[in-house]
């Protein structure tokens, strides 16, 4: 939340646990539009890097449409 917050990721005053909660969790219904797409895919790289998310997160983010 705090690099999200500080790298203004999304297109929101302040991202909160909730939504990255639902982001990472896939929710159903949630999206948030993306600020700077660039910074995103770094910090998903950083994430896969260090196995906290899977190596297909593109596919999923995209089929669900929630960036």
């Amino acid at each position: 939340v705090s690099c999200a917050n500080t790298y203004h990721l999304f297109c929101v005053s302040e991202v909160c646990v909730e939504d990255m909660e639902a982001l990472f969790s896939c929710k159903e219904g949630f999206h948030i539009r993306v600020n700077n797409l660039r910074h995103v895919v770094i910090l998903f790289d950083a994430l896969l890097e260090n196995s906290f998310i899977q190596s297909r997160w593109q596919s999923v983010l995209d089929k669900g449409r929630f960036l």
